[in-house]
């Protein structure tokens, strides 16, 4: 190859070398705006609440208020007596607590007895009391989701200033796909796309 040759192919190289530059660095800088552009979007104004969404499975329902420091999860309820008792999971991992709501009028020091299809009754003590009522809390381990996902009822036992024990029994018709459902949504919440997709 003469010397003019090689320098002519030296010469298409840099020319297409030159083109390629020219057509990528304006695309990556268009990019790199837009993504900056949403971001920021993102963090100085947002998009405006999302609005709450409930989500019936049999008699337990998942509910996701709009996502904020304050509730940054969905929850799993079931409303046993309406305004009075009920039972709520916040979180769809092992080692979480389901909090069982009871009213005002029930003797706090015997505890809250709570059992699951044809299991013993186990005393659980109440953590607190609010103005909304008193709640003991249901340690969420392997055995007990199984219990809850494989049986239709279960009861909660309570003393009333009367010294009797009242059972109230619950529903866990659509604990598990409500359970599946809560695991869905805090995947979704948890992900770097919940950010970009609001």
């Amino acid at each position: 190859m003469s010397d003019f040759d090689a320098s002519q192919e030296t010469s298409r190289s840099a020319n297409t070398t030159r083109t390629i530059f020219a057509i990528v660095i304006p695309v990556l800088i268009f990019i790199a705006g837009g993504a900056t552009a949403l971001i920021g979007e993102r963090f100085l104004s947002g998009n405006g609440p999302e609005e709450l969404r409930v989500i019936g499975f049999g008699d337990w329902r998942v509910v996701c208020p709009p996502k904020t420091d304050d509730t940054p999860n969905c929850s799993l309820t079931l409303e046993v007596v309406r305004d009075q008792v009920s039972l709520t999971l916040d979180n769809a991992t092992l080692g979480s607590r389901l909090r069982v709501a009871v009213p005002h009028g029930v003797f706090l020091e015997p505890g809250l007895g709570f059992s699951v299809g044809d299991q013993p009754l186990v005393i659980h003590p109440f953590e607190t009391c609010m103005p909304v009522g008193c709640f003991a809390d249901v340690p969420l381990d392997t055995a007990m989701l199984e219990l809850l996902r494989t049986n239709m009822n279960g009861a909660i036992v309570v003393v009333p200033a009367s010294g009797s024990p009242v059972t109230i029994p619950y529903s866990l018709n659509g604990f598990a796909d409500g359970y599946a459902a809560l695991e869905d949504e805090q995947g979704r919440r948890n992900s770097i796309w919940s950010f970009l997709s609001r």
